[in-house]
C-alpha cells in the first residue's frame, strides 16, 4: 500500500509532465508558425525586432547569472578567509591556555617544594628523632598532595583549552559552511529571478510579435491558427491538470482510508 509521501510524490511527477508537455507542445506549434512566417518578407521587421529583443533580453539574463556568479565567489573566498582566521585563534588561544597551565603548575609544585622544606628545615637537628621523622612524613603527605593537585589542576586546565580550541574549530567551519549556504541561496535566487524576467521579457516580445504578424495580410491566417493551436494545447492541459488533482484526491482517500 503506498504512503502518503509516495502519493504526493507520485502527483507532482505526473502534473509535473503535463506542464512539460503543454510546454513542448507550445514550443513546437510556435516552431511551426515562424518556420512559415519568417521567409515572408513583409514579416522580416516584426522577426528582426522580435529577435532583438529575447537576445537582449538573454544577454542581461547572462549578466545577471554571470555577477550573481562572481558575488557568490567573493563570499565563499572571503568565509574561507574568515575561517582561516577563526582557526588561527582557536590555536592561538589554545597555546596561550596551555603556557599559562604550565607556568601555574610549576608555580604550585615550587611552592609545594619549598613548604616542603621549610618543614625539614624546622624540624632542627636537636629535635627529636621520632619528632622529626613524624613531621618529615606529613611534609611528604602534604607535599604530594599538593603536586597531585597542581597536576590534576594542569590536566583540567589542558582539557578545557582543548576543548575551547575544539569550539573554535566548529565556530568557524560552521560560520563557513553557513556562509556558504547563504551565497548559494542569493545566487540560485538571482539566477531564478534572471530566468523569470527572460521568460517575461520573451512573453512580451512574442505579444508584440504576434500583433505585428496578425496585421500582415499573408500573415493573418497562419497567425490565426497556430493561437487556435495554443489555445487547444492550453485546454487540453486544464483538463488533464484538472483530471489528475481528482485522480489525487481519490488516492488521498484510499490512503487515509486503508
Amino acid at each position: 500500500m503506498p504512503t502518503l509521501q509516495d502519493v504526493t510524490l507520485e502527483h507532482s511527477r505526473r502534473l509535473s509532465a503535463i506542464h512539460k508537455a503543454r510546454e513542448l507542445e507550445g514550443a513546437d506549434a510556435v516552431l511551426r508558425r515562424d518556420v512559415h512566417l519568417r521567409s515572408l518578407a513583409s514579416a522580416a521587421k516584426a522577426y528582426a525586432q522580435f529577435d532583438d529583443e529575447v537576445a537582449s533580453a538573454r544577454e542581461k539574463r547572462t549578466a545577471t547569472e554571470q555577477k550573481a556568479a562572481a558575488a557568490r565567489v567573493a563570499v565563499l573566498d572571503g568565509a574561507i578567509e574568515h575561517r582561516g582566521d577563526g582557526l588561527d585563534e582557536a590555536d592561538a588561544a589554545r597555546r596561550a591556555a596551555d603556557l599559562a597551565a604550565m607556568e601555574t603548575r610549576l608555580r604550585a609544585e615550587g611552592a609545594a617544594e619549598r613548604k616542603y622544606r621549610d618543614v625539614l628545615s624546622a624540624a632542627g637537628p636537636t629535635s627529636p628523632l621520632a619528632e622529626r621523622q613524624r613531621m618529615a612524613r606529613e611534609a611528604e603527605r602534604a607535599k604530594r598532595a599538593e603536586l597531585e593537585a597542581a597536576q590534576k589542576a594542569y590536566s583540567d586546565a589542558l582539557a578545557g583549552a582543548q576543548s575551547g580550541y575544539r569550539g573554535g574549530v566548529d565556530k568557524a567551519v560552521l560560520d563557513e559552511r553557513r556562509v556558504a549556504r547563504e551565497a548559494d541561496r542569493a545566487y540560485a535566487d538571482a539566477v531564478r529571478l534572471a530566468d523569470v524576467a527572460l521568460r517575461t521579457a520573451a512573453a512580451a516580445a512574442e505579444r508584440v510579435l504576434n500583433n505585428s504578424l496578425s496585421a500582415l495580410a499573408d500573415a493573418r491566417d497562419v497567425v490565426a491558427a497556430c493561437r487556435d493551436e495554443l489555445a487547444a494545447i492550453t485546454e487540453s492541459s486544464r483538463r488533464a491538470e484538472s483530471e489528475e488533482f481528482e485522480r489525487f484526491r481519490r488516492e488521498l482517500d484510499r490512503v487515509k482510508g486503508a
